[in-house]
This record gives structure tokens, sequence and C-alpha cells, in this order.
């Protein structure tokens, strides 16, 4: 996997927490991600994609705006990662001379642009200043580094779920997420 160079990463980490700050919230609290793509004027429709294609994004000229397609079958965590993954490609400047972006397939990338807009995604959907909130309601990572690893994998365990209940992610970019962390804390 490429590694974001630290000065990036500090870019990208600003970007998402400046509109996950301005995005509404949804009912269960989540960020909305619909409402950063109308305010940044992105079209977004949930259509048809084919097999093992998650999203794209590109320029529509009739419009004058950018188009992000999310496909429908994926489940709705998949949805959300991926539109905000899509978004991220938008705001991070990603798109070719072509107005048409690799398409995001399910996986693991070794492209950085892939890289970037995964980071971008994990930082809007689930913001700083909630993973702060988080650690900080858990006690238990006191002393985290001093841990033997199956407590640390408890520890790992119940933030996952906590972070996974907040943001309305999937459990597995919640464990992703939360071992960001907590490699931070230890």
């Amino acid at each position: 996997m490429k590694l974001l160079r630290s000065g990036r990463k500090d870019e990208i980490r600003e970007l998402a927490s400046q509109y996950a700050g301005l995005a509404r919230r949804t009912f269960q609290g989540y960020v909305d991600l619909d409402s950063i793509a109308e305010f940044l004027n992105i079209e977004v429709e949930r259509t048809q994609l084919p097999a093992g294609m998650s999203g794209r994004v590109r320029f529509n000229e009739e419009t004058d705006r950018w188009r992000i397609s999310i496909n429908m079958y994926d489940s709705i965590y998949r949805q959300k990662f991926t539109l905000a993954h899509e978004i991220g490609h938008v705001l991070l400047g990603h798109p070719n001379d072509e107005g048409l972006l690799r398409p995001l397939f399910s996986g693991h990338t070794n492209n950085l642009i892939e890289v970037e807009a995964n980071y971008f995604a994990s930082y809007l959907i689930m913001p700083q200043y909630l993973m702060l909130a988080i650690l900080k309601s858990f006690p238990e990572l006191e002393g985290f580094e001093l841990m033997e690893p199956y407590e640390q994998d408890l520890v790992h365990e119940k933030i996952s779920k906590r972070i996974q209940t907040r943001c309305g992610v999937s459990l597995k970019a919640a464990q992703c997420r939360a071992w960001g962390l907590l490699v931070k804390q230890s």
C-alpha cells in the first residue's frame, strides 16, 4: 500500500474536517454527504454500474457540473463511503483532462490518488472531533501500550463498534479507523 506524505495527510485531514463541519447531520447524527455534494453543486445519482464498480465521477458538460455515480446495489455503508471517496476526488483535484476518473472498485490499491481519496473519505465520514470524543469515553485506554495483545484486541473491538454506531459505517471501516487512532495513542 502506498503511503501518503505526512504534509499531504495533514492537508487532506484538514480539508475533510472543514467539510465535515459544514455538513448537515442526518436524523441519526451522521455527516450528511448529500448536503456536501449539494453545497459543492455536484450531481449524485444512484444507479446500476458494471459489476464490481462502486462509483465514478465525471464532468457533465450539459449541466456544467460534476456528476458522481454510485452503485445502487452496493450496501448502504459502501454507498456512503463511495460518495465520500468520489467527493474527495473532486476536492483533491484528481480528475484528469477528460473529466473521467478511474472507477472505484472494492479492494486495496497502490494508486496514490485512490489512497488519498480513501483517506479523505475516512476522515469525512468519521471526523476527528468525533473520534477524539469516542476515545475519551474509554478510560481503559490508559496504559494501552502496556496491555497484552488480547486486551488490546478487546478494547479495539469496543471502540470499533462505537465508531460504527456513531458514524453509520461498516464494521470494517470502523476497525481501520479505530486501529489508526489506537496506534497514535500508544
